[in-house]
């Protein structure tokens, strides 16, 4: 007969989102480390591509065309990431709370071709722009009249370039900013060599979707910073956009390096004790 204690192992904060006092609508730009792919659009007044948002009664980073999305050749893709360190895909939590504004509310007199919906994603990527494990959000539809047709995103799960579906389910824009979904993403080591497994959970409510799969080749990467992406869908009207997706709550982290050897002295205290019986 085996008895095996099990242990709860802890996680340490890598780290966790503080847009601190800055007033809503300022640039995120440099604001808590994060540096932004594109400068923001100016014409004597700046028009921040990603910039603080209120979710609540806390800050949230927001990424979309709200302000202004020129010129075009920026809009096909934008991004604002954080340094991390510290951090292998091998044992990672990410955590976060995120809401998506449609683009008939963000931006209700724009012309119409100025209300296409975007994709968005938020992950982890290599040193060398290497794409580790990233959740996107796809629009489930484009219209030239966005109050006729809700409002959708598709989640999908993209690793080195590849995505595949993560849901069969659809999350919505809601036009009040009242719909708040929460993610938590976990990777462990895959049972096959090489690989990378996760679990993946987006709460709304009562309701909660899960989903958990392996991202091949990628085992004992090293993560370096953290992405929040805002692109072109593929299917605009005119390849601008109105809408985005605000995040906060973010917090990374790993298993806690006690917890860890806990549980090694544990097993090799297990193993010790089973060779005395056995001999």
């Amino acid at each position: 007969m085996f008895l095996v204690a099990s242990l709860s192992v802890g996680n340490a904060a890598v780290y966790t989102m503080n847009l601190g006092s800055a007033p809503s609508q300022s640039p995120i730009d440099g604001l808590d480390g994060w540096v932004q792919s594109e400068p923001n659009f100016s014409d004597g007044e700046v028009y921040p591509r990603a910039f603080v948002h209120q979710i609540g009664s806390s800050s949230a980073l927001a990424i979309g065309g709200y302000y202004d999305s020129e010129p075009a050749a920026a809009s096909a893709g934008i991004s604002v990431s954080r340094q991390l360190t510290s951090l292998g895909i091998n044992y990672s939590t990410l955590s976060l709370d995120f809401t998506i504004q449609d683009s008939i509310t963000a931006y209700p007199d724009s012309f119409p071709g100025d209300k296409d919906r975007n994709e968005f994603s938020i992950g982890f990527f290599g040193s060398s722009g290497d794409e580790l494990i990233n959740l996107v959000f796809s629009p489930n539809s484009q219209s030239t009249d966005p109050s006729a047709t809700t409002a959708t995103w598709n989640v999908l799960i993209s690793s080195g370039g590849v995505a595949r579906p993560a849901f069969g389910a659809v999350f919505e824009g809601d036009p009040t900013l009242g719909g708040v979904y929460s993610i938590s993403l976990v990777t462990s080591p895959s049972s096959t060599a090489g690989n990378v497994d996760f679990d993946l959970s987006i709460f709304s409510g009562t309701n909660v979707q899960n989903t958990s799969g392996t991202l091949t080749g990628i085992a004992g990467a090293q993560i370096d910073r953290l992405t929040v992406g805002w692109q072109e869908a593929g299917t605009e009207l005119d390849g601008l956009g109105s809408n985005f997706i605000a995040l906060n709550n973010v917090v990374v982290a790993v298993p806690e390096p006690s917890g860890l050897v806990l549980c090694l002295l544990s097993s090799l205290g297990f193993l010790r004790r089973r060779r005395r019986v056995d001999m």
